[in-house]
């Protein structure tokens, strides 16, 4: 988790230093990542520090294996889940287990940055087969 995390603040300091300052780092933007068998991935807010800040947590769970794609290529073992205020209906976080997962992250990325409900993030169409078809 280093190397994207201290490129960026490297990228902050130089447009810092040469006048241009950029927005401040988002650090709850930045994608946890594991690079393990199975990979693990995760963005965002977790459903305990959801509950910490006082909002309740909404949590989408899908797993791999009801995936076309992961099943017949031998990568059913994993889940991703989606979290999302109750309240707002805000997609908040997101975590994932399972293979090719740390490619995988970055569209809950995206949407949490855009501010997507959980409701316009369904709305997106993925291509079947995908293994990115486990978000929709």
């Amino acid at each position: 988790m280093l190397a994207h995390v201290a490129t960026r603040e490297a990228e902050h300091a130089a447009r810092a230093i040469l006048g241009d300052p950029a927005p401040p780092l988002d650090y709850n933007l930045v994608p946890r990542v594991v690079f393990s068998r199975p990979q693990f991935a995760a963005i965002g807010l977790t459903e305990a520090s959801l509950r910490a800040g006082g909002a309740e947590a909404g949590v989408e769970k899908r797993h791999f294996k009801a995936n076309a794609l992961a099943v017949v290529s031998d990568r059913a073992a994993g889940f991703a889940k989606l979290i999302y205020d109750r309240k707002s209906r805000r997609l908040l976080g997101a975590g994932m287990v399972g293979t090719e997962v740390v490619e995988l992250i970055h569209c809950p990325a995206v949407s949490i940055k855009a501010g997507l409900s959980l409701e316009e993030f369904r709305d997106v169409i993925f291509a079947h087969p995908t293994l990115s078809e486990i978000w929709g």
